[in-house]
């Protein structure tokens, strides 16, 4: 669950950027460009194979919402049309 403290925190940061929007995000638990994806014949495809060789420790971290809470300013949001605005700033969360 997301503390009070954290949405004072969100709130800080998108009072104190110059962005859109302040989303959660937290890294994700396995790197993602070694995943595979499912054909309709339920056959397996890397999703990146030019990563197949490489060392965990060596890929691009890459991270995702935590769904905890969104920021973001009104006029950005309508003017978009889109929930994950252009200009998004990330807040760190430890989920893991």
């Amino acid at each position: 669950m997301v503390s009070a403290e954290r949405l004072r925190q969100g709130k800080e940061l998108l009072n104190g950027a110059s962005c859109d929007a302040v989303v959660p995000v937290v890294r994700f638990g396995y790197p993602p460009q070694h995943g595979f994806r499912l054909d309709r014949d339920n056959r397996a495809s890397m999703v990146s194979p030019e990563h197949y060789q490489s060392r965990s420790q060596d890929l691009e971290p890459i991270y995702h919402d935590s769904g905890q809470f969104y920021w973001m300013r009104t006029a950005a949001l309508k003017k978009e049309m889109r929930f994950f605005l252009l200009s998004v700033l990330p807040h760190l969360s430890s989920l893991r």
